[in-house]
């Protein structure tokens, strides 16, 4: 397969720079071992700084104005541009312009998001559509919850749930909390291990609405796998788990920007409650 770090150059500079990808990496791999072992609990200083920016945020003279921009942006180009300066997505603008796009002309009215990082996507999500009232946000520890409140639709139901999206309890919890509802877009983007988002797909999948949207987030296979070569970018198994479900799932697209890129990649199938899915593992 080609690599995506095509010149010299790039090669050596990726070289110079893997033994701090690897350390960065594995202490991030560390710190989220403690969050799942002790829950927030377990990252003290991690916490300590997540509410010393929320309160710092409710303090901030601009922020009326920053939402205003967010909520009035005229096209979904825009949306991510004034979005982005409020909370980093790590997307690509090349696929997560159009994704947003394809999102808004479904219309939905329920959305979860699984693994929300810094909360760009969630708050992007939040925004995709007029018609959506209910979002909800899983991860070991939901950052940013004050930014992702205020920058919302007024009326906008939101679910933070700081818990593993393994637990029953977790998936019970977003089940009250949409009652007779269902969900109209599952995004997925937390454990990239095959049978870590495969499990998140089997749990949550029965809480959407046939020709509901399930995403997946990072579905390229990145330069590791290609090469070797640690960038810093890992996508896992799951670009192996969407290749199961697209051969499962008749109506899927893609959004990816270049088939070569290093990880990225959104991967959608529409949700077929009749389809029995065959996984490789």
């Amino acid at each position: 397969m080609k690599s995506s770090l095509r010149t010299p150059v790039q090669r050596a500079v990726s070289a110079v720079a893997e033994p701090f990808a690897r350390l960065d990496f594995a202490l991030n791999t560390r710190a989220t071992r403690r969050l799942i072992q002790h829950g927030p609990e377990g990252r003290p200083f991690h916490v300590a700084a997540d509410r010393w920016q929320g309160r710092r945020f409710e303090r901030s003279s601009d922020r009326a104005a920053q939402r205003d921009r967010i909520q009035h942006a005229p096209d979904v180009s825009e949306l991510v541009t004034r979005a982005g300066e409020a909370l980093f997505a790590n997307q690509k603008w090349a696929e997560i312009v159009p994704f947003l796009e394809f999102v808004r002309a479904a219309a939905p009215r329920a959305v979860l998001e699984i693994g929300v990082a810094g909360g760009g996507t969630n708050l992007l999500l939040s925004l995709a559509h007029p018609n959506v009232a209910f979002v909800g946000a899983i991860d070991l520890y939901v950052r940013n919850k004050a930014q992702l409140s205020y920058f919302a639709p007024t009326g906008q139901e939101r679910l933070f749930l700081d818990a593993s999206s393994y637990d029953p309890q977790t998936v019970r919890a977003v089940s009250a909390a949409l009652g007779e509802r269902k969900l109209d877009l599952l995004f997925i983007d937390g454990d990239h291990s095959y049978d870590g988002a495969r499990h998140d797909f089997e749990a949550y999948a029965p809480l959407v609405r046939r020709g509901g949207l399930i995403a997946f987030h990072d579905i390229v296979p990145d330069e590791v796998t290609r090469t070797g070569t640690f960038t810093g970018n890992w996508v896992g198994e799951v670009p192996v788990l969407w290749e199961d479900l697209k051969r499962s799932y008749p109506d899927w697209r893609e959004f990816v920007a270049d088939s070569d890129q290093d990880g990225y990649g959104i991967g959608v199938i529409s949700f077929d409650d009749q389809v029995v899915p065959t996984f490789s593992r």
